[in-house]
């Protein structure tokens, strides 16, 4: 990859346009387009291209590991009012399974089919609509 490639990469990777790319990366406005369109066909810009999307996309959106450091340092900020610092604290703790709650539900639930509910067959889309035609076609 040559140094106008690594150029036409970076700023098509800011901006998915490939003609302007091609130019601000020092290719002639005559033959932008056709530059751009075949610098996007070649498996090693394309892979560069995809790089440079994924480090800016990973800068502009916090891990989880940032937004520990974040609880951490709210928590720990003793400037800060108590009531943010203990949500700071719970939503830490939460994020680590410290409040895991587990819930066993059983229940018994009685249904009856009334004559006007219609019911739908996937296979066939024909409407049921009758006692008797749910019975028949199980």
């Amino acid at each position: 990859m040559n140094d106008r490639q690594r150029a036409f990469c970076q700023y098509y990777a800011a901006d998915p346009d490939g003609t302007a790319a091609a130019i601000k990366a020092g290719y002639s406005k005559r033959t932008a387009a056709a530059i751009a369109s075949e610098n996007l066909r070649k498996p090693e810009l394309l892979d560069y291209i995809k790089q440079l999307q994924a480090e800016a996309e990973a800068a502009r959106v916090a891990d989880l590991v940032e937004v520990k450091r974040f609880w951490t340092a709210t928590m720990r900020d003793e400037e800060q009012r108590v009531e943010f610092r203990l949500k700071a604290s719970e939503l830490l703790a939460k994020s680590s399974g410290e409040f895991v709650q587990r819930v066993d539900l059983t229940a018994q639930v009685e249904a009856q089919v009334e004559e006007d509910v219609v019911f739908y067959i996937p296979d066939n889309g024909r409407p049921i609509t009758k006692k008797e035609d749910i019975d028949q076609n199980g």
